[in-house]
């Protein structure tokens, strides 16, 4: 018998909806602070903590399915989900052509892929680049009137595997200043860029804690 390993992110919308059972209150957590947060002001980010299996991705991409289906949240919002596994992101930015990329996937439209190339093609200098990627989400921000949720998994690994420390404070420093940003993230535990009070993530995020389930549950 072959084995089947089993992926939320292969799942159709309504297989998605239909297999999401146990996470409710946390579902409806995340989309209160969505809701709550003002046009024009920093967002409220959040990330998602609980081992392996927990069902964080689950979570997450349900989440952004929810905003997907409620008219209200969709017209404001732009879900961005990155890949589960996003190793070839070092530095900043690779972060924003990314983003890119993956918008261009989620709204089919190819001109932002485009330009994530053209700027990985033109512009030697990977400050700019990482500028000009950044200025093109933007640029979709205020074309379409909507703000960007943005959904990163292992949020803990890509910042073990940016070259540059500083980089985090940078990203910090977007999120900011650019309230056209929500950043979601996962992380299987509690790490040093979001526990030690030196660290540019240090009581920033809305935790998202998931617990094992009880038997009722289930």
């Amino acid at each position: 018998m072959r084995p089947v390993t089993y992926n939320p992110a292969q799942l159709t919308p309504d297989e998605l909806k239909k297999s999401f059972i146990a996470r409710r209150f946390e579902l409806e957590e995340m989309l209160r602070v969505v809701r709550e947060l003002e046009p024009g002001l920093p967002c409220q980010h959040m990330l998602i903590l609980g081992s392996r299996g927990m069902g964080k991705t689950t979570l997450g991409l349900r989440f952004l399915q929810a905003i997907r289906d409620t008219p209200e949240l969709e017209a404001r919002w732009q879900p961005i989900p990155f890949d589960e596994v996003s190793y070839g992101i070092t530095e900043m930015p690779e972060f924003w052509l990314s983003a890119l990329h993956h918008l261009s996937r989620e709204t089919g439209e190819n001109r932002w892929r485009r330009r994530a190339d053209e700027l990985i093609r033109n512009e030697l200098d990977p400050r700019r680049r990482g500028d000009y990627a950044l200025a093109s989400l933007l640029d979709f921000c205020n074309e379409r009137g909507r703000q960007i949720i943005l959904f990163v998994e292992n949020l803990d690994v890509i910042f073990d595997q940016f070259a540059d420390k500083h980089a985090t404070h940078e990203l910090r420093g977007v999120l900011i200043e650019q309230p056209e940003i929500l950043l979601v993230g996962s992380a299987n535990a509690m790490f040093p860029e979001i526990q030690e009070y030196d660290r540019a993530f240090y009581e920033f995020f809305r935790l998202i804690r998931l617990e094992g389930l009880d038997i009722e549950s289930c």
